[in-house]
């Protein structure tokens, strides 16, 4: 299994086309710091993840922070979309622009599977959370 800093290589690599400054910039971080975190064995952090799976929202958070399944989620996000030269600039539910390097029907297309795998991922975390409650019930009663 790849390591978190491999996978944002990988994000690099596909998203700006492997320019560590086009990164940084996209993050608002340094180039230095955007290097460090692709850089095996660099700690990342929960508030950095974050801010990737806000600035890519078509990286799958599962993939980026466990390295499970694909890099690319199978949802859509916003339909307000602008699209310039090759790449496009989308406007997410949040107001921010974020660029995309792929066509703004195929961008579109996968902010909805975006929205109903946040769906899907509300759901999970009630059932994990009923899950804990029933493990911590159990460890009460042994």
């Amino acid at each position: 299994m790849s390591s978190v800093n491999d996978r944002i290589k990988q994000i690099r690599d596909k998203f700006c086309n492997g320019d560590n400054a086009e990164f940084a910039e996209i993050l608002g971080v340094s180039p230095q710091y955007a290097s460090n975190i692709s850089n095996a064995g660099k700690h990342v952090g929960t508030k950095t993840l974050n801010k990737i799976l806000k600035l890519f929202p078509s990286v799958s958070p599962i993939w980026l922070k466990m390295g499970e399944g694909d890099m690319i989620k199978q949802e859509p996000v916003s339909q307000n979309i602008v699209v310039g030269n090759s790449k496009g600039v989308a406007i997410n539910s949040e107001g921010a622009n974020i660029m995309v390097n792929e066509p703004a029907e195929e961008y579109y297309n996968r902010q909805k599977q975006i929205e109903l795998l946040k769906e899907k991922v509300k759901d999970l975390e009630r059932l994990l959370e009923e899950k804990e409650r029933t493990i911590q019930l159990l460890m009460k009663k042994s």
